[in-house]
């Protein structure tokens, strides 16, 4: 069977370039080299995101549930 090499949650967000900057500057991921319109692809560490700009979609917190949710563990360094 075929190896799985990596993978990237997707979440929707309302304003592609403020929510770029927030996983950039405070959550510190840094931009992949890949160019494609209404998207962020983010990297920190082993952790992969594409952001896909919906600036129609309801935010996560109106939906009653858990559509919207990736989650991840971080240990401390050093």
């Amino acid at each position: 069977m075929a190896e799985i090499v990596n993978s990237r949650c997707v979440l929707a967000v309302r304003d592609l370039e403020v929510s770029t900057r927030y996983y950039t500057d405070v959550l510190g991921f840094r931009k992949d080299p890949i160019d494609a319109q209404g998207w962020s692809f983010l990297t920190r560490d082993k952790f992969r995101v594409m952001l896909g700009e919906c600036a129609d979609e309801r935010p996560a917190s109106e939906l009653g549930d858990h559509s919207y949710v990736a989650y991840w563990n971080a240990r401390g360094r050093g």
